[in-house]
C-alpha cells in the first residue's frame, strides 16, 4: 500500500491553482447574486465590479492571460 497511485503527492501548476481560487470566488459572488436579485441581500455594485477587476488583474499579471487571450512580453 506504501506505492499506491492515491497517496502520491500532488503537483499542481501555480496557474490552474490561481484559476481554481478565481472560479471559486466568482462562483461564491454569482451564487450570492440570487438572494440580492429577490431584495433579500444589500448589494453595493461596486464592490463586485473591483471584485471582477481584482481578479482580471490578478489572472493577467500572474499568469499574462487576460479573458479575451494572451499577452505577449513587451520590449523592456
Amino acid at each position: 500500500m506504501v506505492g499506491h497511485r492515491f497517496f502520491r503527492k500532488a503537483e499542481i501548476p501555480l496557474e490552474v491553482v490561481i484559476l481554481m481560487i478565481a472560479a471559486l470566488t466568482m462562483t461564491t459572488a454569482g451564487t450570492l447574486l440570487f438572494p440580492v436579485a429577490s431584495g433579500k441581500l444589500p448589494y453595493y455594485e461596486n464592490g463586485l465590479y473591483g471584485l471582477l477587476l481584482f481578479i482580471f488583474g490578478l489572472q493577467t499579471v500572474a499568469l499574462g492571460k487576460t479573458p479575451f487571450g494572451d499577452i505577449g512580453e513587451s520590449l523592456p
